[in-house]
């Protein structure tokens, strides 16, 4: 169930994805003779920018095993809650705040003008790199899913959570790339409203969880670790 939401939460965000990933798959040479030709140049991109997003849930998850670890991951999950809670919070006033952040916009500036060298080129190969790249320019739903795999079971969980949420978000893009009048719909305009809702809902969940209260599926109950033994703390348990 906490794989597949990851594919839930990248398909929800897929309308956000149109407006800030859409003009960079509209811009793709996508155009061909071939059919096959076409649809390696789709499988290569959709596929590149998965394993991006995997990579950077893998780096998120090898800092949850740290935690979990010196068994902190009830604290790291109400504190990540807190975190994304007052997000949420600030960007129902101010949308895209995290993208006005002066280093997240160097990021976008460095990583646009590596795209505009591979644009240029119509080769399937350069589609594996502009996916790759993707995957890692500022989004707040990518940090919304980092956020999320932070606290699942193990650092490959976390890779596996952050690909299915690639995933989530091809359909969206797919349709982007072969019809481009979507780009032009008002409909996402009103899509970065998610990110806030969203936020603040998996918020509440993350620190329902991180409580402990013994809730099915809201709030289960953690064995926590001994630091340094990975045996379980009857004493924490027992709460």
């Amino acid at each position: 169930m906490y794989l597949f939401s990851g594919f839930l939460l990248g398909f929800l965000g897929s309308l956000h994805c149109i407006g800030m990933c859409g003009p960079i798959a509209l811009a793709l040479p996508w155009k061909s003779r071939s059919k096959a030709i076409f649809a390696a140049k789709q499988f290569l991109y959709f596929i590149s920018k998965a394993t991006a997003y995997a990579l950077l849930g893998l780096f998120t998850g090898l800092i949850g095993d740290t935690f979990r670890f010196f068994g902190l991951q009830q604290a790291i999950s109400i504190a990540i809650g807190v975190i994304m809670l007052l997000i949420g919070i600030a960007s129902l006033f101010k949308p895209g705040i995290l993208l006005k952040l002066k280093f997240v916009d160097r990021i976008f500036s460095g990583l646009r003008s590596l795209f505009s060298k591979f644009l240029k080129s119509n080769n399937p190969a350069s589609f594996t790199v502009i996916g790759f790249l993707n995957g890692f320019l500022p989004c707040g739903f990518v940090y919304l899913g980092l956020g999320s795999s932070l606290i699942s079971g193990s650092a490959m969980e976390s890779a596996l959570f952050m690909f299915l949420f690639g995933i989530g978000t091809v359909p969206a893009l797919l349709i982007a790339s072969l019809l481009p009048s979507m780009l032009k719909s008002r409909g996402r305009l009103s899509a970065h409203k998610l990110i806030p809702v969203l936020s603040i809902i998996f918020a509440v969940l993350f620190i329902l969880r991180g409580l402990n209260l013994g809730i099915p599926y809201l709030s289960p109950k953690m064995n926590a670790k001994m630091p340094h033994t990975g045996k379980e703390n009857p004493v924490n348990c027992c709460n």
